[in-house]
């Protein structure tokens, strides 16, 4: 009984401090980035939603794709399921634009770091 105790003790505390893994680039975002908002813009390519993030990193002209760990870019089916991606992965959406115009027209979307 009291092994049973203790096994169940030990997965509930590694599950509680397992987090899910963002990343860019193939490169865990923590790792690279620390800051508490990031934004980005879903892109269509080929019929399927790529995810590009910005964040405050001078020197972050070039927009970084969401990937898994070995750097293949993570498509989504919908704008939802990003949203759902994120939050899964510790972040929440806090802002929404759509802007269009004649020349331009693009989503973006914001997310903040869900404190622990």
């Amino acid at each position: 009984m009291v092994k049973v105790f203790f096994i169940s003790l030990f997965f509930f505390i590694g599950m509680a401090t397992i987090q899910a893994q963002l990343y860019v680039d193939g490169i865990r975002l923590d790792s690279i980035y620390q800051g508490k908002y990031l934004s980005g813009e879903p892109f269509f390519i080929k019929r399927e939603i790529y995810f590009k993030i910005e964040t405050d990193k001078k020197g972050d002209a070039k927009k970084q794709f969401i990937t898994d760990q070995n750097g293949e870019r993570t498509s989504f089916e919908t704008h939802v399921a990003i949203i759902n991606f994120f939050d899964k992965n510790g972040w929440e959406m806090f802002s929404y634009s759509d802007s269009r115009d004649t020349s331009l027209s693009y989503k973006k979307l914001w997310f903040r770091r869900i404190e622990q």
